[in-house]
């Protein structure tokens, strides 16, 4: 089963893990919460409250670097 773990103090989803059973992943990542990954959720995503939700934060586009012979 895929396992996510997620940050104590944030709820962002840092990893996901495979497990056989969630007690196994509870017991080697106790410094973090440890839930069960559901479709459509994973790194980055938010787990508060028994929820999960989609992260907010979008990626900045990328700034097209000059052509050295632009900058000459």
């Amino acid at each position: 089963m895929n396992i996510a773990i997620i940050n104590k103090k944030t709820g962002k989803c840092e990893n996901i893990t495979v497990f056989r059973n969630i007690e196994t992943a509870r017991a080697m990542f106790n410094d973090y919460d440890v839930t069960e990954q559901i479709e459509g959720f994973g790194i980055g995503d938010i787990f508060k409250y028994g929820k999960w939700e989609k992260s907010t934060v979008t990626a900045e586009p990328e700034v097209p670097q000059p052509i050295i012979e632009e900058q000459l």
